[in-house]
Parts: C-alpha cells; sequence; structure tokens
C-alpha cells in the first residue's frame, strides 16, 4: 500500500521500473494465498491437557474456545481444505453471484447501491477470511479482485474513491496498535541487524532480477 501510493504521488506507476515494481508487489499478494492455504499442513501436533472435569483439551482449543471460527478443531488437512473452499467459493460468487447483481443495479439506476454492494462484499469477505483463520486484509484484497473482475470495475473505483484514504488509515492504525514494542527494547541490535539484512539480501535479490530483465538506470534502481 505504501510502495504504490508512493509511485502514483511521484508519477513514477508508468515508468519500468514502476511497473516491474507493481507486478512484484502482485505476485506476493497472488501468492500469499496458497501459502497460508497450505501452511496448516505443516503445523505441529497441538498440546494437550486436562481439563478441570477431567477431559482432554488442546491447549489452543482452551484458549480460544470463545471465538467465531470454522476451522476450529480440524487437523491440518481440514484446515487446508476449508481455507481452499473459502477461497474458491469467494472466486466463485464473484463471478456468477456478484455480476449479475452488478448488471441489476446498474439496469435500475441505483447509483448508491453501487457503494453499499461494494462496501458489504469488502466486509463480507474479510470475515469469511477472519472465519477460516486467515487475515482481513487478504480478504479485502480478495475483494478487491473479486471488483475488478466486473465490467463496472471503473465506476466502482470511482465510487469507492472517497474512502481510500479513510480505510488506508485505518489499516495502518491497526498495524501500529499492534507493534509490540517491548520486544524491540529486549533486543533492539538483533532486530535491528535481521531488518538490516533481510532489506539487503531483498535488494541484492531485486538488483539481479533487474539486471536479468534488462532493466536500465533509473528503472532497475527503482525496481530495486
Amino acid at each position: 500500500a505504501i510502495v504504490l501510493q508512493t509511485l502514483s504521488e511521484k508519477g513514477l506507476m508508468q515508468t519500468g521500473g514502476g511497473r516491474s515494481a507493481f507486478s512484484v508487489l502482485l505476485t506476493q499478494d497472488i501468492a500469499v494465498i496458497p501459502i497460508l492455504a497450505l501452511l496448516p499442513l505443516l503445523a505441529v501436533a497441538p498440546v494437550m491437557r486436562m481439563s478441570g472435569d477431567g477431559s482432554i483439551q488442546r491447549v489452543a482449543d482452551a484458549a480460544h474456545g470463545s471465538e467465531m471460527s470454522l476451522v476450529q478443531g480440524l487437523p491440518g488437512w481440514g484446515v487446508t481444505l476449508v481455507t481452499i473452499g473459502a477461497v474458491g467459493f469467494v472466486i466463485f460468487a464473484g463471478i456468477y453471484l456478484a455480476r449479475p447483481v452488478f448488471r441489476y443495479i446498474h439496469a435500475s439506476r441505483l447509483h448508491e447501491m453501487f457503494t453499499a454492494l461494494a462496501l458489504l462484499i469488502v466486509v463480507g469477505i474479510s470475515f469469511l477470511m477472519m472465519l477460516v483463520g486467515l487475515s482481513p486484509a487478504l480478504g479485502a484484497f480478495l475483494a478487491g479482485v473479486v471488483l475488478a473482475s466486473s465490467e463496472f470495475r471503473h465506476e466502482l473505483e470511482s465510487d469507492l474513491l472517497p474512502f481510500k484514504g479513510l480505510l488506508l488509515g485505518l489499516f495502518f492504525i491497526t498495524v501500529g496498535a499492534g507493534i509490540n514494542f517491548q520486544l524491540f527494547f529486549d533486543d533492539p541490535a538483533d532486530l535491528i541487524g535481521l531488518a538490516l539484512l533481510v532489506i539487503l539480501a531483498k535488494g541484492v535479490i531485486l538488483y539481479v532480477l533487474g539486471r536479468a530483465f534488462r532493466l536500465k538506470g533509473r528503472d532497475r534502481w527503482l525496481f530495486t
């Protein structure tokens, strides 16, 4: 979000480096979906404990027993199947359900309903992703994919533009509020060193990719 906003403000989205950077960011967003879906298969066996009534209970279930979840208590392969099913349902609904509804609203000339339905789709998909144990931000991304697949995407984009700055600000407020600064103060040297190492490694990889795809001069450094 930060990179694309900065590139747009500086008018760099149409340059070779800007398009290449956008391609990498989009690929990362798409790749995270199957990665998160398959991640439960790598989970270790759950830790068990004896509850007060003498029954055996998983620690994770005891800690999150009151949370709403569609995957609570499922094995790793079950979580993966539910996650893949949820993502598949979102894609199916976006193609075969959302498009006819948007066409009906367009034919009815109910312009305000475009915005209301778009926001409902974003909230609904984000909530569904929460139910299967994924990030609401990933749900918002999938909602954007669903809306972008509509033939009314340009009209939807103009309708949702006033909400862009507000929702983006709320997103970063949420991210900032979730930072545990105590971890940083406990071991600042290691955290700073690891962060610099990751940035350096990623920069080297992107620079090599830029040379491999024949980006030149300013575009290569912008991509890096």
